[in-house]
């Protein structure tokens, strides 16, 4: 039996965190996924589950003022942070072979 979530609020719209946008708006019809990212553009107008805000930083303050809007909707089920650095020209994900 999967979880049902009311809320979800995901921090970040990279790729990581587009992914996760993607999923689970779609596993999760009936949640209200709230969007915090500092670049604002639309990439799932089609889908009505999904709130996005945009944000100057991510501090604490930043963050309160949404979720105190979230909270007043309801609460938050789900908080998932996709921010930072993956990889860039001169840092690269740890790839270990155990072979």
């Amino acid at each position: 039996m999967s979880r049902q979530f009311r809320s979800i609020v995901i921090i970040g719209k990279g790729a990581i965190g587009k992914a996760f946008i993607s999923e689970l708006s779609s596993q999760h019809p009936e949640a209200r996924i709230h969007v915090l990212s500092r670049q604002f553009k639309k990439d799932h107008t089609n889908q009505s589950n999904i709130t996005e805000y945009r944000l100057n930083d991510y501090s604490d303050e930043s963050l309160k003022v949404v979720a105190d809007m979230v909270t007043k909707e309801g609460g938050i089920d789900c908080v998932l942070v996709a921010t930072g650095l993956l990889h860039s020209n001169d840092i690269q994900p740890d790839r270990k072979s155990t072979r």
